[in-house]
């Protein structure tokens, strides 16, 4: 079965809301600077609505290595996903470190961004139009990886049952594809998981 994260929460409504919907992990986006960046305060009342059955995820880019570390600890993480230029010597720091494991994203534009999700030392290997794009790049691009994929860009719930059905990703990450307006949308929550 597919794992669905819904991703970009930014309030403790939303929070309720994709764990109502039934998601399997939570995202929250933990360097500041971003449009959906959640300070610290903010998600720790956040993580604490969150079930033991359903991971959270920290989303970090380019932050320093004893951050990531501090701030996963401080919300008991179960899972960090990067986004930025991190390398495998910084994500074996982080998975030593954590024992969690580490979601590394690749921005998806020919066979040559494919086969270097491949050689990735990340647990998971998410595969993505772009940061926040909100469109879908050529899943025909998309081989057998032989490891876990999780599949993102430009999904919604209109297109993720062919994304699905098509190319049998561990897990589905959504973020832009659940809002209205630029705010979580508990209906297309819904509809999406």
């Amino acid at each position: 079965m597919t794992m669905v994260k819904l991703c970009g929460m930014r309030t403790e409504k939303d929070v309720a809301e994709a764990v109502r919907a039934g998601a399997d992990l939570i995202g929250m986006v933990l360097t500041p600077g971003f449009r959906r960046s959640v300070p610290l305060g903010l998600a720790v009342k956040m993580v604490r609505l969150v079930p033991r059955n359903v991971i959270t995820v920290g989303v970090f880019v380019d932050s320093p290595a004893e951050e990531v570390i501090s701030t996963s600890r401080i919300l008991g993480l179960g899972m960090v996903q990067f986004h930025g230029r991190e390398d495998d010597q910084y994500m074996a720091c982080i998975r030593e470190a954590l024992r969690v494991p580490v979601i590394k994203s690749f921005v998806i534009y020919d066979e040559q961004d494919i086969e270097e999700a491949e050689r990735s030392t990340a647990d998971y290997v998410l595969l993505d139009s772009g940061k926040g794009s909100g469109q879908t790049f050529d899943w025909s691009l998309v081989k057998p990886l032989g490891r876990r994929m999780v599949l993102a860009g430009g999904l919604t719930p209109d297109n993720v049952k062919e994304a699905v059905t098509k190319l049998r990703p561990y897990a589905v990450d959504v973020s832009s594809g659940i809002e209205t307006g630029g705010v979580k949308d508990p209906i297309k929550m819904k509809a999406f998981v």
